[in-house]
């Protein structure tokens, strides 16, 4: 039973916390190839990076008087500390790759442009081709803030009709389902975060659907023998799914084995794994210490999801073991000293980025409580 709006809210908490574990072990942890443990690995990338659309899409609310001016507030919230942090991490981190690691000032640069526009833009409109060095490979995960952004653009022009009439919403979905569709397999060139961004906006639609209808607050209340036989029958759907075509690239436009039809798929995987992911968070937020931790996490996850792979990237060099993350997260052979430092790797990155989540919010405190300014309190709370 939720008590009330901060206990609900934790659940959410402790779930965007547990999905960036999972986004870091995707990033840094070798695996072998095909097996048990990278199908796990991949199919929980599979489903929680949409399912964080969809628990952003909760949080709006259908009364706001002005939606054009919540939206450019909540892209400069993302945008701001997004571009400020990855140029400061591109010059710590070329300087670096410079001294160790053979890197010229234009490698640096290069690997800048990409991290901004990324490869499929890049390979088809620089004036040379290149698709990203390791010092990129850091930071890419900085994509999804781009993807958020896109989808929050299309979201907020469409979601006032859309929410009138349900005509309208089946209308909008279909209409947005189709055009990511396109966009994706049609124009290859352009980068991921542009051309699935109308299949994001159904998923913040399909959040805020949510809420609206409180379908959250009905399934934290169903009675927890039920919700857990429910909960294994949807993860084991999802499981058959990610084996039978689940495609971890879909980002990158490769829908895989069920070809068009991949963004119902999607959407559909999410929401079923879906009610299993929130009863498992319901359960770990009756923890004492876990519940605790995840949920601070998951109130700081933007900052955990800058940082993880770039204090990975110093960790992985101070083990002498290879450098993640990347296109080849997979080695042949591949010795279990590779594996055993990736989980070293794994860890320290989140601490880091932890410890730098907690640096960042006390500075952050101390600067606003300095300058007793509400704009200049407001404007260091956006670009920080």
């Amino acid at each position: 039973m939720v008590s009330n709006v901060g206990e609900r809210n934790k659940v959410l908490d402790i779930a965007k916390g547990l999905g960036m574990c999972m986004i870091a072990a995707y990033h840094l942890i070798y695996r072998e190839q095909g097996g048990l443990f990278d199908d796990i690995i991949r199919s929980c990338i599979w489903f929680i990076i949409p399912f964080y659309f969809v628990i952003s899409g909760y949080f709006y609310k259908t009364d706001y008087d002005n939606r054009l001016e919540v939206l450019r507030y909540r892209v400069i919230r993302l945008f701001m500390p997004a571009f400020v942090t990855m140029t400061v991490l591109h010059l710590v981190g070329g300087i670096y790759f410079v001294l160790v690691h053979d890197y010229t000032v234009m490698d640096v640069i290069d690997d800048y442009i990409v991290t901004f526009f990324r490869p499929e833009f890049t390979n088809a409109f620089y004036y040379k081709s290149i698709t990203g060095g390791w010092l990129f490979f850091q930071l890419s995960p900085v994509w999804f803030i781009w993807a958020m952004i896109w989808a929050y653009i299309i979201f907020y022009n469409v979601v006032g009709t859309a929410f009138s009439k349900s005509s309208y919403m089946i209308i909008t979905v279909v209409a947005l389902l189709v055009t990511g569709t396109f966009f994706t397999q049609a124009f290859k060139p352009l980068p991921w975060s542009l051309g699935m961004s109308p299949i994001f906006a159904v998923l913040l639609m399909i959040g805020a659907f949510i809420r609206k209808k409180n379908i959250y607050e009905r399934i934290l209340k169903i009675n927890p023998v039920i919700a857990l036989i429910v909960s294994v029958f949807c993860i084991y759907v999802f499981w058959l799914l990610f084996k039978k075509g689940g495609c971890d690239n879909i980002y990158a436009g490769d829908f895989g084995y069920f070809g068009i039809i991949t963004p119902i798929v999607f959407i559909g995987e999410c929401l079923i794994c879906g009610f299993a992911y929130i009863f498992i968070c319901k359960l770990l937020s009756k923890t004492y210490g876990l519940s605790s931790v995840f949920s601070w996490m998951g109130k700081n996850s933007l900052i955990i999801l800058m940082y993880h792979c770039f204090f990975g990237m110093f960790i992985a060099d101070a083990l002498g073991t290879y450098m993640k993350p990347g296109p080849n997260w997979y080695l042949n052979p591949l010795p279990e000293e590779v594996v055993f430092k990736s989980f070293f790797v794994f860890g320290g990155g989140i601490i880091l980025s932890c410890i730098m989540a907690y640096v960042r919010r006390k500075a952050l405190f101390f600067l606003i409580e300095k300058n007793e300014n509400e704009y200049v309190g407001h404007l260091l709370d956006t670009i920080i």
